[in-house]
């Protein structure tokens, strides 16, 4: 399992801004004067959009991403709170396997509620349930 790391995007614009995106957070966009200022402009947008994914389901809001850059863009990843990589984890690593929250609770024999609660960022499994999970996929 990989454990999920958001991405920002920054190209610099004509006035010496920066404009950004995450090509693994869909919807999450920033600008800044500085690099800094658009980095954490990107951190306050991508947990936000990944709060909402949580709550209210991810519907392909997140997405595994290798994305390297091109020419011209400069490509940070972007730490955010430890329970929403957690959570986006396990999620993704579900739907990778193609299971359903009841199929993968029973594989690694845990209740289906308790997987939904680990995906939405509300619990946090043990150690030995993460290595459950990290068996299971």
């Amino acid at each position: 399992m990989n454990i999920f790391q958001p991405l920002a995007v920054f190209t610099k614009d004509d006035n010496g801004n920066y404009d950004g995106y995450s090509p693994n957070v869909k919807g999450a966009f920033s600008y800044g004067k500085t690099i800094a200022e658009a980095t954490a402009n990107m951190k306050e947008a991508i947990e936000g959009v990944m709060e909402t994914a949580l709550e209210h389901g991810y519907n392909g809001v997140l997405m595994d991403s290798g994305y390297k850059g091109e020419e011209g863009e400069i490509v940070i990843p972007i730490p955010v709170e430890k329970r929403l990589c957690v959570a986006a984890s396990i999620h993704l690593a579900r739907e990778r396997t193609g299971m359903n929250q009841e199929e993968f609770a029973r594989k690694i024999g845990i209740n289906r509620e308790t997987v939904c609660r680990y995906e939405r960022g509300k619990r946090m499994p043990s150690a030995d349930t993460f290595l459950e999970i990290l068996e299971a996929v």
